[in-house]
């Protein structure tokens, strides 16, 4: 297929032509049906397909008029090349998309034209002023200018079928680099003899060399937004077409395969081919995946934009392949009933090589992101048979986006293996993995989002409230009795909210609870919500006394018959899981009452012992809430007893007892080895303080610090102030480097003192942990004051004599955005000693300053030791996110050209500043 553009003066001649002709065709058509007799001649040229997107169906029905003034106002409004991305486009949405065009949903436009909307009649169905819309904007689109190609491209979007007409079209504007500007912006130009005689004089002495003045057309470019519209208008005014859709589709596959097409218009056509197309068979998306050779041999990543949509375009395929989600297993079966072969009658394609690039898994290397984000989704989607080892890899990767998308993607996979690897993911100490953690688990109902209902983070249970809205079931409810009362009003409004989508048998004993024990807004959304199920007092004190709300909820149970709480819905036959969880839990309670509150050789006592010695690991959870909020007193007896055969850790928690050195360091190796495993919980951890507070051995200090190294919880953190405050120093070191690991604020009080310990090594742990608690008063320390010695900061030690200890005072003072520091780490970057240079570059990306950039890139240019000068590249890209740095950088591998291509970037960002 031919790409070269028609001149665009013949283009402005012919397509009037071509629309004078389609309406002289129709109206032929019209009278020689009349003559042979048919009784629905009027009807042949107002047949269309029905149009769910947005452009009414009755629009479609309506006969063009031939005499319908264009407006300036339209005219203007379609002038302007105002194409922008459509925020709410999502590849999601092509696993409900039907392709038959009329009888369900359409493609999803990844486009949008938003100055449109305010257009009479946009929205409007069977109306005078949609008639006169649709024709005006079928006169404009025959004409050959921005105006023309806007009125095309929306007709086409509106209704594809309607688009068929400007196919040709549509695809010259895909292809059109430039064009001209409007015939105001043209200057004619002078004759070439103008300068020495009057163009006047010219013509009368002389006709024949009269110069006639031509114009100077300056084409200017076309907007980009503008082209990858019309791409995808053209792919879908082919595809509406009666017949083969491979065969109305290969002149958009030859388009997408010219290499001499702009990059982004190329990933236009890859993301709407694969809608109807096998990515394996779009031409040049496979190759899109590979390096490109270059001429000296060496090999370049291809564009990003090609990349990004080539998995785009495999993800597209795969939810279109994947079909509608209710064929899939319930989300709350269990996770062998998922691992289980699907019913017969759920439409799940087979996998096959055959059907995606040959090169797809080189996603997974990929230097951008969002190639990788987006390859771990396409896993999920398409049952890839290594989608579990693979997602499981990315749970590693640098980045925290893919880290967290490989969760969500895992929950997708609805495996016992993918249920598992969440659980151990939703107990490591970093919160945003937590939280992603608790978006897979969704997927597998309300029992694998317990234990996170409980988490110390409220973006985590902020997550377990919306995923507990999927799952109207009693146990829900059990479990969004507790967020109701959230310290965090956010999550209480979130659990009232949870409720809207269920039925009144599980959503009024919530919403009655949320009236009685919520904040003042959480009341609010609970009254609304029971406005719209039950007849409830306009006047209900929302905002008044506990007494008085408790009241007017009894009023309401009383007048409604409501249910009186979660104890009755618990025990409704619809789900006796819940009540045999209560019953579990009553039991345990009443099993310690006894035991701390009886003789030891009473008959009661030691039928609960029995009784205790039966439990297992899973009610070790339940035991320690129970100990914990009743602050009942543990006996040596019970914790070595009963504990310890529920824990490997309380068994080394018992050997930390012993006398033996031997036996002490056992138990803490055992102790760090389940921190390793699972997060200690908040109890643990408390009762391990209380050891510690005595124990002068180191190295079982280092077991027990390794078990909590990871663990962000305020208990852990207590242990590390413990640690800070040890006798020996090497213990000392342990705490802070906790606190460089986790960098609360709260850690400057402890951390203060410690730059002055009479150890070298304690002094610069404490500074360098001091960097990381986000807290100012390290930087000038505290005045003395009501007998307390002052306490100098990080400024008094960037004088001091040891410059290990001085240089790392400038990097913590960088870190927390002091002026001075910024200013002296930026000079440490010009040292005489290359490994001074060396550490200041590095430095300076660990310290997230955004002003590094310029001194880093001056002193790439100038730097001449190896190592220096990639730490300073190695800097840039810490502190420049992927999607700002400079777009060319991922082709060039040379460190030269890489600083040459951070300058170049660096000067077009000041020129537009």
């Amino acid at each position: 297929m031919s790409h070269t553009l028609p001149d665009d003066l013949v283009q402005q001649d012919a397509r009037p032509a071509r629309a004078l002709q389609r309406r002289c065709a129709r109206c032929l058509a019209l009278v020689t049906l009349a003559v042979v007799g048919c009784q629905h001649a009027m009807h042949v040229t107002t047949a269309r397909i029905d149009q769910p997107d947005g452009f009414p169906a009755a629009l479609t029905e309506l006969e063009e008029s031939a005499d319908e003034p264009v407006p300036p106002t339209l005219l203007d409004t379609l002038a302007r090349a105002s194409w922008i991305a459509n925020p709410e486009w999502k590849a999601e949405a092509a696993q409900h998309s039907d392709w038959t065009f009329g009888a369900g949903p359409i493609m999803p436009r990844r486009w949008t034209f938003a100055t449109l909307a305010t257009l009479p009649g946009r929205d409007e169905t069977s109306s005078e002023a949609a008639r006169v819309l649709v024709s005006q904007l079928r006169r404009v689109a025959a004409q050959n200018d921005t105006a023309g190609w806007n009125a095309a491209i929306a007709l086409t979007y509106w209704n594809p079928r309607e688009g068929a007409a400007f196919a040709s079209e549509l695809e010259a504007t895909m292809l059109r680099a430039e064009a001209a500007p409007p015939i105001k912006d043209v200057t004619p130009t002078k004759p070439a003899d103008s300068e020495t005689k009057p163009s006047s004089e010219s013509s009368a002495t002389d006709p024949a060399k009269a110069k006639i003045a031509v114009p100077i057309v300056k084409k200017v470019p076309v907007a980009m937004p503008l082209r990858c519209a019309a791409a995808e208008a053209w792919c879908l005014a082919l595809a509406s077409q009666p017949g083969d859709v491979e065969l109305l589709l290969a002149p958009a596959g030859r388009a997408a395969a010219d290499e001499s097409l702009s990059p982004p218009v190329r990933a236009e056509l890859f993301r709407c081919l694969a809608h109807w197309i096998e990515p394996a068979a779009i031409p040049g998306l496979s190759e899109s995946m590979i390096e490109v050779e270059q001429p000296d041999g060496s090999t370049v990543p291809a564009p990003i934009d090609l990349r990004r949509a080539a998995i785009d375009a495999c993800l597209i395929h795969a939810w279109v392949r994947r079909g509608d989600v209710a064929t899939r297993p319930a989300a709350n079966s269990s996770p062998q009933a998922r691992d289980s072969k699907p019913s017969s009658d759920a439409v799940r394609p087979e996998w096959s090589d055959a059907t995606w690039p040959a090169m797809v898994h080189r996603a997974r290397l990929d230097s951008s992101p969002s190639v990788r984000q987006t390859y771990g989704r396409w896993l999920a989607v398409s049952d890839c048979p290594d989608a579990f080892s693979r997602l499981k890899h990315q749970l590693q990767d640098a980045e925290i986006h893919v880290r967290e998308d490989a969760c969500i993607s895992l929950g997708m996979l609805r495996s016992r293996a993918a249920f598992e690897e969440l659980q151990t993911c939703s107990k490591r100490s970093d919160e945003r993995l937590r939280e992603a953690a608790a978006r897979g688990l969704t997927s597998f109902g309300p029992a694998a989002l317990a234990p996170l209902s409980r988490d110390t983070t409220s973006r985590v249970r902020l997550v377990v409230a919306e995923g507990l809205a999927a799952h109207a079931t009693v146990e829900s409810a059990v479990l969004l009795k507790p967020l109701l009362a959230d310290v965090d009003p956010m999550v209480q409004v979130r659990a009232a909210r949870a409720t809207r989508t269920w039925p009144d048998l599980t959503a009024i004993p919530v919403l009655v609870q949320g009236l009685r024990v919520g904040a003042l807004k959480t009341r609010d959304v609970c009254w609304r919500e029971l406005s719209r199920r039950i007849d409830i007092p306009a006047d209900f004190p929302i905002d008044g006394s506990d007494a008085e709300r408790n009241d007017a909820v009894s009023r309401l149970i009383a007048t409604h018959r409501l249910p009186t709480g979660f104890t009755e819905v618990a025990a409704s036959p619809r789900d006796g899981g819940a009540t045999d969880d209560l019953a579990r839990e009553q039991e345990i309670l009443r099993i310690l009452k006894v035991l701390h509150t009886q003789p030891s050789d009473s008959p009661d006592a030691l039928q609960a012992r029995r009784l205790a010695l039966e439990w297992t690991g899973r009610d070790l959870a339940l035991i320690e809430r129970r100990l914990a909020e009743h602050a009942t007193p543990i006996s040596p007896e019970f914790e070595a007893d009963v504990l310890a055969a529920l824990s490997p850790a309380y068994a080394g928690l018992v050997e930390l007892d012993s006398r033996d050195i031997f036996h002490r360091r056992k138990g803490a190796q055992a102790i760090a080895q389940a921190g390793a495993s699972a997060t200690l919980s908040p109890f643990f951890v408390r009762r391990l303080c209380e050891r510690m507070i005595r124990e002068q051995d180191q190295s079982v200090w280092r077991s027990v610090m390794a078990a909590v190294q990871q663990d962000g919880t305020p208990d852990a953190a207590r242990l590390a102030e413990l640690a800070a405050n040890h006798p020996w120093p090497d213990v000392r070191v342990l705490g802070c480097d906790y606190a460089l690991r986790h960098g609360h604020a709260s850690f400057a009080s402890w951390l203060l003192p410690m730059f002055h310990d009479a150890n070298r090594s304690v002094q610069y742990a404490a500074v360098r942990a001091s960097g990381a608690c986000h807290n100012p008063l390290v930087l000038d320390g505290t005045p003395a004051q009501n007998g307390v010695a002052a306490q100098p900061g990080l400024r008094a030690l960037m004088t001091h004599p040891d410059a290990r200890l001085r240089h790392a005072a400038v990097e913590a003072m960088a870190r927390l955005g002091d002026e001075q520091g910024m200013n002296e780490l930026a000079r440490l970057g010009y040292s005489d000693s290359p490994e001074i240079r060396e550490q200041a570059a590095r430095a300076m990306g660990e310290s997230g300053q955004t002003r590094f950039v310029e001194p880093l890139i001056r002193m790439g240019w100038t730097e001449s030791h190896g190592p220096a000068r990639k730490a300073a590249l190695a800097a840039l890209e810490e502190l420049v996110p992927p999607e700002n740095r400079p777009p060319q950088l991922g082709g060039v591998t040379s460190e030269d050209g890489k600083i040459r291509t951070w300058s170049a970037w660096q000067q077009r960002n000041g020129a537009a500043r």
